[in-house]
């Protein structure tokens, strides 16, 4: 029987895309008592840092697990998310400490991580990581494949045709009410997504923005060949796919009515609400172009048709429309808001000297932009503050993720804060802050100075200082935490009027009770 050539050529295009690089040893977070003191070299200590950001990735991993899982702890699960659409959606990551899986923040991880892998990639090789970032970035965006007419059903992700994004899988409602471990996840579970007939720019824009980002990277092309080389996980076939994975999802990003996809859809505005589109889709053109660009260099087969600047183009364009500039904005960087890194971004386009890559106003217009933007997180003229120990704050967004703002801040300067949280989105520019202090730091990270029991002696006392124990003088309380006197009063209301009543029906029910034992009497 003779195989038709078709189904040949598809595998062996499978084959090409699935290949992906193998560690040659196998790293293990180290103890972390060998980290302490002088013992080990600076590289050898922000090494060990990135392997254990790579390694909580891994940590977070859904899906069927490989055979090369590090994390004994881990099982398979979520193995039947998508079934009641008929679609694969195992596979992916979940978001934090729960199991939802939401498209919105873990776009944004993959963008930021490809971005600063092209950036400071030969951080990740010194050490060792290249392999792992490898296995870290496939494992999210083949979650955010679409499956084409002929593709294997390998590839029926989060992005099943060109019209429909999968946005969150799971009920954040049902799952934050379930404490337990991996393979008792409530199920069925329930899936949300954005359509042709009910759009969410911002979700496809950002998804669009991953891609086309992990496709510059896959297609090896440098974003700051002057002074950097991407990390070596070249893959033209893959990078293909990704770039038209992009193309066809910032086309959806334009599809009326404009709007965000927490207003879209019901039921996904409690975990990641976003609050607009505009960023996004600009994000997500100017990634484009540079990737169309690194397409045609790398021989290429997917361009989407349109050129470079064309892309480029349409985003300066929207940029001022929507009045994201630095000089009008003074937004926080994180999963929500990525306009700061917009005028980073097209400075180093500028810079690349590309002639197919000119956005308008030139280098010295975004190095301004930019510069504008950063000297008020420096300086302290705009809407972030510093604490006391230097810490970058920003009111309400800082209040529940203290370090990502800080992070993504440091990212955009290429400075480092060595401490991480438990999200995906908070994790993601730590990975790029490690790997150019593996290139850079001549000192280690600060808590390898720190002998155990160090913290103990430092320690603050009393509560910390958020919604739920609220800050000094906002409660009328001495800022000792506890409820306010609103809450303290509204208690003391609910409360009297309660005993009121049963009161009250303790002395009907004793009325009633003595006129009857006065009947029962009277006929006697």
């Amino acid at each position: 029987m003779k195989t038709p050539t078709k189904y040949l050529t598809l595998l062996s295009l499978t084959l090409l895309v699935r290949s992906q690089l193998s560690p040659q040893t196998t790293y293990q977070p180290p103890d972390p008592s060998s980290g302490y003191g002088n013992s080990l070299s600076s590289e050898t200590q922000w090494g060990n840092l990135l392997g254990n950001l790579l390694y909580f990735y891994e940590a977070q991993r859904s899906g069927k697990l490989p055979a090369s899982n590090r994390v004994s702890w881990r099982n398979d699960s979520a193995l039947e998310d998508g079934k009641e659409d008929g679609v694969d959606l195992t596979g992916g990551y979940y978001d934090a400490g729960d199991y939802i899986k939401a498209t919105y923040p873990m776009a944004f991880s993959l963008f930021s991580i490809c971005w600063g892998a092209n950036v400071h990639g030969q951080g990740y090789e010194r050490a060792g990581q290249t392999a792992y970032l490898d296995e870290m970035l496939r494992w999210g965006l083949d979650w955010l494949m679409k499956a084409h007419a002929e593709a294997p059903a390998c590839f029926l992700k989060a992005h099943p045709d060109a019209n429909t994004l999968y946005v969150q899988v799971g009920d954040t409602a049902v799952d934050n009410n379930y404490w337990g471990g991996d393979q008792g996840i409530p199920s069925p579970r329930t899936l949300f997504k954005v359509t042709a007939q009910n759009p969410g720019a911002d979700a496809a824009a950002r998804a669009a923005a991953a891609f086309a980002s992990c496709s510059i990277l896959y297609n090896g092309f440098s974003l700051s060949p002057s002074t950097s080389t991407p990390a070596p996980v070249s893959n033209s076939t893959y990078a293909s796919q990704l770039l038209t994975h992009a193309s066809q999802l910032y086309t959806f990003s334009q599809q009326k009515p404009l709007q965000t996809y927490s207003n879209a859809i019901s039921g996904v505005d409690w975990a990641y609400p976003s609050s607009t589109y505009e960023d996004d889709q600009v994000l997500a053109a100017i990634l484009l172009a540079v990737a169309t660009e690194a397409a045609s260099g790398a021989n290429s087969s997917s361009s989407s048709g349109t050129s470079p600047q064309t892309y480029l183009d349409s985003a300066t364009s929207q940029y001022d429309s929507a009045h994201l500039q630095a000089s009008k904005q003074d937004n926080v960087m994180n999963w929500d808001s990525v306009s700061p890194a917009l005028p980073v971004l097209l400075t180093q386009i500028s810079n690349l000297g590309n002639s197919n890559l000119q956005p308008s106003g030139g280098t010295s217009h975004w190095q301004s932009e930019s510069e504008t933007y950063l000297d008020r997180v420096v300086d302290g003229s705009g809407r972030g503050t510093l604490t006391k120990n230097g810490l970058l704050w920003y009111d309400g967004d800082s209040d529940s993720a203290s370090l990502n703002p800080a992070a993504n801040a440091a990212q955009l300067m290429f400075i480092d804060w060595p401490e991480t949280e438990v999200a995906i989105d908070y994790n993601a520019p730590f990975l790029s802050l490690a790997a150019y202090s593996v290139l850079s730091a001549s000192n280690p990270p600060y808590y390898t100075s720190l002998a155990a029991g160090a913290y103990d002696a430092v320690k603050p006392s009393g509560t910390p200082c958020d919604s739920v124990f609220p800050c000094s003088g906002s409660n009328g309380n001495g800022g000792k935490g506890g409820l306010s006197k609103g809450a303290i009063i509204a208690i003391a209301v609910v409360v009297s009027v309660a005993g009121l009543f049963l009161l009250g029906l303790a002395l009907w029910w004793w009325c009633v009770a003595r006129k009857r034992r006065v009947g029962r009497t009277s006929r006697y």
